[in-house]
């Protein structure tokens, strides 16, 4: 499930992720998708303690306009809160990305961010012809 950001309000950039409803695909060469779990501590800082925390993860990602995120929600409805998807066409960028957000004061919060998966845009009609 889709849904708005309430971290995004004070970090406008244009199409930002989080502002609209719809996951709009870009079409890049590699997604990279992965489950997203906080600890229980985040969820009793104050809204203005992870705002700031968040807002830090958001102007990181702006610094890196070659990858787009989508988020889905999945409170309560998995095992996970959140599915977080990439796009890009560079993963040299993505791995800068991860790594200088790994050492962000958010980074403390996260309980599991794992699998990671990696995949390589094909269009349907290809992936059928792969598949025996």
């Amino acid at each position: 499930m889709t849904k708005h950001s309430q971290y995004v309000s004070k970090n406008k950039n244009i199409d930002q992720e989080g502002t609209r409803i719809k996951i709009k695909p870009k079409k890049r060469k590699y997604l990279i998708v992965y489950p997203f779990v906080k600890k229980v501590e985040w969820y009793l800082l104050s809204q203005k303690q992870r705002q700031k925390m968040m807002s830090e993860h958001i102007r990181t990602g702006h610094r890196y306009p070659s990858i787009s995120i989508n988020t889905s929600y999945s409170f309560g409805i998995d095992d996970q809160e959140q599915v977080v998807s990439f796009e890009t066409d560079y993963p040299e960028d993505f791995l800068d990305l991860v790594e200088e957000m790994r050492s962000q004061k958010a980074r403390a919060y996260t309980e599991r961010d794992v699998p990671i998966i990696t995949c390589i845009h094909k269009e349907l009609k290809d992936i059928k012809e792969i598949i025996p």
